[in-house]
């Protein structure tokens, strides 16, 4: 949030900007920069199986309702641990399917892995880039398509690594939702390699450039903190408004 005290600092500046903090997210961006995974975003079944309908067992992941061949974007850049189109129950009841795990790493430096499964057309590398699309969603027997989005954190890529739904613990999985909600992606502003110089206006912690115009008037807006930076919307100039009424 904006305080009056950033009201007297509108500064003009050049600023160098990873390439990660101009990435959109096809899907939607989380409130601190993580993408969200597809273009679905109607949830299915939660985490520990937040649905009447599928009493009893732990499920250790959020299905992402979609249609089959909606696109799967990557949550942030990453690396590609696991990659196999042969996973027992990913396509369905007694069917395999495909399935991602991708090492990602929080603006703490701490890493973590995310699930991407029920996919087909699995088009990741060996690494990706936030918001490059992934895979597509792929078919699901016997039941409805959806995304199967789960966080493992901290850093786990034990066996359980493909651990859905019925299993007795969480395994090292987390509530995926929250997490991305509530965390904010790694920024590797050392790498000269993956730069762009911009001139910026910036208020706090937003961001906007050009710089010769009024936020409102902006052709692209961002966050930048001192750990990461990342995309963000016209939103932002109402939050400078209401923190700064004179602005």
């Amino acid at each position: 949030m904006f305080h009056q005290s950033v009201c007297l600092f509108i500064v003009v500046f050049v600023m160098l900007l990873s390439e990660s903090c101009l990435a959109e997210c096809p899907g939607g961006t989380m409130p601190n920069g993580f993408c969200w995974p597809t273009e679905g975003s109607a949830k299915l079944l939660g985490w520990h199986g937040e649905n009447e309908s599928y009493p009893g067992g732990v499920h250790l992941a959020q299905d992402i309702r979609a249609n089959e061949g909606d696109d799967v974007y990557a949550i942030a850049d990453g690396t590609v641990l696991h990659n196999s189109m042969s996973i027992g129950g990913y396509g369905g009841v007694g069917r395999n399917g495909g399935g991602l795990i991708i090492k990602h790493k929080l603006s703490s430096g701490e890493e973590f892995v995310a699930l991407y499964a029920h996919l087909k057309n699995i088009s990741a590398g060996t690494t990706v880039e936030k918001g490059n699309k992934i895979a597509e969603i792929g078919p699901y027997l016997g039941g409805t398509v959806h995304l199967h989005f789960g966080i493992r954190f901290p850093f786990n890529d034990d066996n359980n690594r493909w651990a859905g739904y019925g299993y007795g613990s969480d395994n090292g999985f987390t509530q995926p939702i929250a997490f991305i909600q509530n965390n904010a992606p790694y920024v590797d502003f050392s790498d000269s390699s993956k730069t762009v110089e911009a001139t910026v206006r910036k208020v706090g912690d937003a961001a906007w450039y050009p710089p010769n115009v009024d936020c409102l008037d902006a052709q692209v807006w961002f966050r930048v903190t001192q750990t990461t930076c990342y995309s963000a919307s016209r939103a932002i100039c109402f939050e400078i408004m209401d923190a700064c009424p004179a602005f």
